[in-house]
């Protein structure tokens, strides 16, 4: 058994609401944080601590899952902090009303900026210093970070050197922007999710890619008549039949959905990471079991169907979910998400809330009454996304295999956005407020990349090193999905997620001199 959650302890710092404004009215809040100090020597008097920057998600998730911190804290007698972000699990910040604004969700979310977030971080690192009476910063803070998480502690090393003394980003897409140096292509997500469907590198049957776009055209042939809409509904096991030729093809959407998430997770062993830690893993190597059901060439229509419900069960009918049927039931409902007129896949691990929304089985949190699913000041990624983290996705176009047609329409997303949040987007911010891509000019350094071949948020990651004299790192796993390297050491690893933790690990002793 690992250890996690049960073994470490929490604290709160008060941290203002705003910290670039000084009107007291703004106030404060309580930002959540654990800390395990059995691997120092001295708990009173830690020289090296490990840093979790927390991701858009309960700060528990980070703590029962990235294993590396654990293990190089064992062997390195480090102190370990987990933060949690601002807005999310019990780190919640309610701003004051005024006369000029309501109690929208958008008006308490106004203080969930990546800038903000980082300044608690900051600010929780300077009061751990001080708080161990380090006033010459002798005590040395090592970051660590997957996806989003790993984005913030790139930024940070970049925007508060002297807070963290070197950082692990781990699947972190800081060039995933419009505006980025080289071009960032919106169709490179969902061509690597295609590429794990038996492209190059990826262990998957060859045909997987081509046999579920020929999925596509057959579902839209068949849903133009009754006897295809039954013959669907008998291979899809649908809860109900399909009655309209609309929402017959509006199947498509609904296997399309969790295809990221087999990417993403897309690891050597069963894993429920993709679903918050709700007991119901997929299993080992998800695309390359679902592409084994279609494997072969010239299918006939009916073995294409049924080919493709035994892939799409790899995802819907994962370990004990034992669903009794497909589709237009409540796994429907709960899975397709719209914004400003667009289907939005799956592209990020589902957080807590999510995962309760889906009706998952929460009872490994029941000592934990931190769910905010009705606080609307909780925290959403739909939020960021729509102010600063406008990353650009476009699929259907030749690139993928994808249907239909989706280019990339940064105005259609922007009015969804204003209609949803009357919020605007910033769809160049990152490269005004942070340094988007010019990274190779001395400025920064001790800074790891890690990305998996397979994980499709790689295409806008660092995917070559930057500078060896400044310590600005690549690793790439060509067997990894997202962030495998953070991930606790399992006998089903391959060599490569081996070699990246030994690769690590060695970087961050030369760091600090251990």
């Amino acid at each position: 058994m690992h250890p996690g959650l049960p073994n470490v302890t929490s604290h709160h710092i008060t941290q203002p609401i705003d910290h670039f404004g000084y009107d007291a009215a703004v106030g404060s809040y309580e930002q959540r944080y654990f800390t395990y100090d059995h691997y120092l020597h001295d708990a009173s008097a830690p020289t090296l601590v490990f840093f979790y920057c927390g991701n858009e998600d309960n700060v528990e998730l980070y703590v029962n899952n990235t294993g590396l911190m654990w293990t190089l804290g064992s062997k390195m007698n480090a102190l370990l902090v987990f933060a949690e972000h601002r807005y999310y699990g019990a780190s919640l910040p309610v701003p004051p009303t005024t006369s000029a604004t309501s109690a929208t969700s958008a008006d308490c979310l106004r203080f969930l900026t990546t800038e903000q977030a980082t300044a608690d971080y900051a600010t929780l690192i300077r009061f751990l210093r001080l708080q161990y009476k380090d006033t010459d910063n002798a005590i040395q803070f090592i970051g660590f970070g997957g996806s989003y998480g790993g984005m913030l502690g790139a930024w940070m090393r970049m925007r508060y050197p002297d807070a963290l003394d070197g950082m692990l980003a781990a699947s972190a897409p800081i060039l995933s922007f419009q505006g980025v140096s080289p071009s960032y292509d919106p169709s490179t997500y969902d061509s690597i999710v295609t590429r794990d469907a038996g492209g190059p590198g990826s262990g998957a049957a060859p045909f997987c890619a081509k046999n579920v776009r020929l999925v596509w055209t057959e579902i839209v042939r068949l849903a133009s008549t009754t006897n295809g809409r039954q013959v669907l509904s008998t291979q899809y096991k649908t809860c109900l039949p399909l009655a309209t030729e609309e929402e017959a093809v509006s199947l498509i959407n609904w296997l399309q959905f969790p295809l990221g998430y087999m990417a993403m997770g897309n690891y050597p062993f069963p894993s429920d990471y993709m679903t918050h830690g709700d007991g119901k893993p997929m299993v080992a190597w998800p695309m390359r079991k679902a592409c084994s059901y279609l494997s072969h060439s010239n299918l006939t229509s009916e073995a294409l169907m049924a080919g493709m419900r035994q892939f799409i069960s790899v995802w819907y009918n994962r370990t004990g979910v034992n669903a009794p049927c497909l589709f237009n039931g409540p796994q429907k409902n709960a899975s397709i998400v719209v914004r400003g007129g667009r289907i939005e896949r799956a592209r990020r691990p589902m957080t807590r809330l999510e995962r309760d929304q889906m009706g998952h089985n929460r009872a490994k949190d029941n000592n934990n009454n931190n769910n905010n699913n009705n606080n609307n000041c909780a925290g959403t990624w739909n939020y960021q996304y729509c102010t600063q983290m406008v990353q650009p996705f476009a699929s259907g176009l030749g690139k993928d295999m994808f249907y239909p047609a989706s280019p990339w329409n940064v105005s259609a997303v922007a009015a969804g956005c204003l209609q949803q949040y009357n919020v605007v987007c910033r769809p160049d911010w990152v490269n005004v407020g942070f340094p988007g891509s010019r990274l190779d000019n001395g400025r920064f350094s001790k800074i790891i990349f890690t990305n998996g071949y397979l994980d499709p948020w790689s295409g806008g990651g660092v995917l070559t090193n930057i500078s060896s004299a400044d310590e600005l790192w690549s690793y790439v796993l060509p067997n990894g999905a997202h962030h495998l390297d953070l991930m606790w050491p399992h006998p089903n690893d391959p060599p490569d997620a081996l070699e990246a933790r030994i690769f690590i690990e060695t970087t961050i002793r030369r760091w600090v001199g251990r």
